[in-house]
């Protein structure tokens, strides 16, 4: 190794950093402005609720037409499904699945295998993602996720382990 090939070398790692810090900043700006447009559609949707609720009936179809369930629709929520686990951080696991209609929050829970002799609810999540913290790392953690509406919980989806790093 010359003088000369480790400064060439030292160059090309250094802009190679430049380049990740720089795209770790360019994601982090993005990352902001997809949150705050994220913001504004919600607000905008809910007063859009707000008003068809004004206007339209409870049971009137129309809310459909909208993509939205009619409050009068009684039905509890389908039952979640795509769940997939993601190791996080040590003693974390990231759970996500997909949207189900009507459903207004959800319920995850777990069962630590060799711990807990059944499911136990870990917590309630608004969005179709959680992270379960505080698992002992290197287990096996099996999670399955209900739906809630204000008719009631929906019977469970399927089951998913994953192992916590």
């Amino acid at each position: 190794m010359t003088a000369a090939r480790a400064g060439e070398l030292f160059a090309a790692l250094s802009a190679a950093r430049s380049a990740v810090n720089q795209g770790l900043t360019d994601i982090g700006q993005k990352k902001a402005i997809r949150d705050a447009a994220e913001k504004a559609l919600r607000t905008r949707l809910r007063g859009l609720i707000a008003e068809l609720g004004q206007l339209l009936p409870d049971d009137d179809p129309r809310w459909y037409a909208f993509g939205l369930n009619p409050p009068a629709a009684p039905d509890t929520p389908e039952i979640p499904d795509g769940l997939v686990l993601t190791p996080g951080e040590p003693g974390t696991l990231h759970a996500d699945w997909a949207d189900a209609p009507r459903a207004q929050r959800y319920r995850v829970w777990k069962q630590v295998v060799g711990v807990d002799e059944d499911f136990v609810a870990a917590l309630t999540a608004n969005d179709s993602d959680a992270t379960l913290t505080g698992l002992p790392s290197g287990t096996t953690v099996r999670v399955r996720v209900t739906t809630v509406n204000e008719a009631g919980e929906s019977g469970a989806g399927e089951v998913v382990e994953g192992v916590v790093a």
